[in-house]
């Protein structure tokens, strides 16, 4: 997965971590995507990073989209909207 992350959006050195997230924490939205990776995959972890492309962290709605948009992100999920590549 971190090669997948590193060639789509990230354009980063392989050898920067990324941070596992699991069902421990205590954010009941944050949960339920945790259960729904663990519904569709059977493990029930994210991987965690900041979200950019080398440049500052993705702050509002716009800059999330135009990050998406750039790089070849495959999902978007931000509150209730899901923008999907399509193809």
């Amino acid at each position: 997965m971190t090669e997948i992350l590193n060639s789509k959006i990230k354009r980063r050195e392989s050898f920067r971590p990324f941070a596992p997230s699991i069902l421990r924490e205590s954010n009941p939205r944050y949960t339920a995507l945790i259960e729904a990776c663990r519904a569709l995959t059977g493990v029930p972890m994210v991987l965690n990073t900041s979200f950019n492309e080398n440049e500052p962290v993705v702050c509002k709605p716009e800059e999330a989209l135009d990050c998406f948009l750039r790089t070849k992100m495959d999902v978007l999920v931000m509150g209730g909207w899901v923008v999907e590549r399509k193809g």
